[in-house]
């Protein structure tokens, strides 16, 4: 099975360049972001990863025995933290799933130190190559499943438009890395898993008018993976900093 693809020299150099302190993780889910950065930050005193579903966080407490790592159950547009209670705030591919996205943003800022350092990973679309094509129209198929079936996902922006996004923050000294990857898995049992997936989210669409499109994509969406297999999408990595007051 193909290795997955490890975490660009940029990517690495940036967080690396990042004394945490105390810090934050919004919208953890797992804590797949909260690995990364427990493993590459320059330095952090301790890490805490809320989100609003339990039984994520029960993975991810399951998949830290460091001390200093801690999850809670919390909703991230109205935090119980006190004011500037954390040296660093994070948030990873979260941006486009967040229907209040002014609310959360504001707590981040409510709860980071003055001169605190904001890190922010988030996918865009402008995916470079055939195979991380798929892998994006596969999260975008699903956030229109997600969104027939009631839930917020919004489609993923573009490169520029996510720079943008980020820019109007106004962090200072904001810093990026990017991460293409021409990572191409189209092995056979990760090929079936996923089609198997997209077959069992479809069949939700049975109780749900108008839903032919979404089924016919998932149909294209299938053939394209047994032909070109599933690469990644790309992410964009950025550090800046929030102003003293």
């Amino acid at each position: 099975m193909p290795q997955p693809p490890e975490i660009p020299e940029d990517f690495v150099r940036l967080l690396l360049s990042v004394d945490a302190g105390r810090v934050l993780d919004v919208c953890t889910g797992v804590g797949q972001f909260v690995q990364i950065l427990s493993g590459r930050l320059g330095a952090f005193d301790e890490i805490f990863g809320i989100d609003s579903h339990e039984k994520a966080l029960e993975h991810a407490r399951a998949n830290f025995d460091d001390a200093r790592i801690r999850f809670e159950s919390m909703d991230a547009a109205a935090m119980t933290y006190a004011d500037d209670s954390f040296q660093t705030v994070a948030i990873a591919n979260s941006l486009h799933h967040l229907e209040d996205r002014t609310a959360v943003l504001s707590e981040m800022r409510r709860v980071l130190a003055p001169g605190g350092t904001w890190i922010i990973m988030e996918m865009h679309a402008d995916a470079p190559h055939e195979a991380s094509r798929v892998a994006l129209d596969l999260h975008l198929w699903a956030a229109a499943m997600d969104r027939a079936c009631g839930t917020y996902h919004a489609p993923v922006v573009g490169r520029q438009e996510l720079i943008l996004q980020v820019e109007t923050m106004g962090l200072q000294d904001l810093r990026t890395a990017e991460w293409a990857s021409d990572f191409v898995n189209d092995s056979p049992e990760t090929i079936e898993h996923t089609i198997q997936a997209i077959d069992q989210a479809r069949a939700k669409l049975a109780d749900i008018p108008e839903s032919d499109g979404l089924s016919a994509k998932a149909d294209r969406l299938i053939e394209r993976i047994r032909t070109h297999g599933i690469g990644q999408q790309p992410f964009l990595l950025f550090v800046g900093r929030l102003g003293r007051s």
